[in-house]
C-alpha cells in the first residue's frame, strides 16, 4: 500500500514537472498559442494604426495614448507567444514564423528589445502630442520590421 502511494505521488510530481516544460505542448495547445499570437499581432497592428491616425489628423490623441500604452504592455511579451513547437502555419493568415525564431533565439530576443525600445520612445512622443516627435519615433520604429524581416515568412499559396 505504502509503495503504491509513493508511486502515485511520484507520478503526480513527474506529470506536473513535464507539463511545466516549455516546448512540450500538445498539438491542440500549440494551435491555441498560434491563434493567441495572431490575435496579439493583429491588436498591435490596430494600436499602431490608432497612433498613425492621430499623426495623420484622423484620430484623437487620447486613442493614440491608449494604443501606445497598450503597446508598451504587450510588445515585451511577444517572445512568450513563441514557445518551441508553435512554428506551424496558422489556420488563417499569410505568414508564419521562420525556424530562425527558435534557432536564433537570442537574435529574436534582441530584435524584440529593439522594438520595445522603439515603442517606449513612441509612447513618450504620443503622450507629448508633438506630431514631429511622433512621426520620427514611428519611422524609427519601422512598424514591425525589426522582427518580421528576419523571422517571418510568407506561406506559399
Amino acid at each position: 500500500m505504502r509503495s503504491s502511494l509513493k508511486l502515485l505521488v511520484l507520478c503526480g510530481v513527474a506529470t506536473f514537472a513535464l507539463a511545466s516544460i516549455p516546448g512540450a505542448a500538445p498539438a491542440q495547445d500549440a494551435a491555441a498559442i498560434v491563434k493567441e499570437r495572431q490575435t496579439a499581432m493583429r491588436q498591435q497592428y490596430r494600436n499602431l494604426m490608432a497612433i498613425k491616425n492621430f499623426l495623420d489628423g484622423k484620430g484623437e490623441q487620447a486613442a493614440a495614448v491608449a494604443a501606445a500604452a497598450e503597446l508598451t504592455r504587450t510588445v515585451p511579451k511577444v517572445p512568450d507567444l513563441f514557445p518551441p513547437g508553435t512554428g506551424m502555419a496558422p489556420p488563417e493568415g499569410k505568414y508564419r514564423p521562420k525556424p530562425e525564431v527558435w534557432t536564433q533565439w537570442n537574435k529574436f530576443l534582441a530584435a524584440d528589445k529593439t522594438v520595445v525600445d522603439g515603442v517606449n520612445v513612441l509612447d513618450a512622443a504620443v503622450k507629448s502630442g508633438d506630431k514631429q516627435q511622433i512621426a520620427a519615433a514611428f519611422t524609427k520604429l519601422d512598424t514591425c520590421n525589426a522582427c518580421h524581416n528576419d523571422f517571418q515568412e510568407r506561406i506559399a499559396q
